[in-house]
């Protein structure tokens, strides 16, 4: 009975291995995903300020502006954008670094056909 019992407990340990295994790896992929709508998200930011820039530039050369340093809002909006593309290359550094893991990672085991 003892045999059974101990048998029991160590295929119990490891379907419980097996299941954190899987939950760590889902959970990589997972955070690859978010990662990947972070960085659309991002560059639909950056693509509305490079828009504000460029209608800010139209501006200021109507107004006759010939240093457009000066303009605050402009430094402004270009801080923004360049904020943005260091977003954008963190969290693509971010993913990169998930994916190279993952590449890592033991692949499962092909059944072959019967």
């Amino acid at each position: 009975m003892a045999d059974v019992r101990q048998e029991l407990q160590n295929i119990g340990d490891i379907v419980v291995g097996c299941i954190e295994k899987t939950a760590g790896t889902a959970k990589k992929y997972a955070k690859g995903v978010a990662l990947t709508y972070d960085i659309h998200e991002m560059n639909n930011k950056r693509q509305h300020c490079l828009i504000e820039i460029g209608r800010r530039l139209t501006q200021v050369s109507k107004e006759g502006m010939t240093d457009v340093r000066k303009d605050d809002r402009l430094m402004e909006l270009l801080s923004e954008a360049n904020s943005i593309e260091k977003a954008i290359a963190g969290f693509r550094k971010e993913r990169e670094e998930l994916i190279s893991f993952s590449s890592l990672l033991p692949k499962p085991a092909e059944s072959t056909p019967s």
